[in-house]
């Protein structure tokens, strides 16, 4: 079994998020849903923030 602290699974959450909201910003642009992937596209700005964050607090 894999031993992982808190701050790792943390930081896997928020990857596997960003993955995601990536995805969805793309495809809201490619069905014309501006408005959707202007929202998604702040919440993975956000995600990042989150993610380096994580990466800060781990040092």
């Amino acid at each position: 079994m894999i031993k992982m602290g808190s701050g790792s699974m943390r930081l896997w959450l928020a990857a596997l998020g960003l993955t995601l909201c990536l995805a969805a910003t793309v495809a809201s642009f490619h069905l014309g849903m501006t408005w959707a992937g202007v929202l998604l596209a702040a919440l993975s700005a956000i995600t990042v923030a989150n993610i380096a964050w994580v990466m800060a607090r781990r040092r």
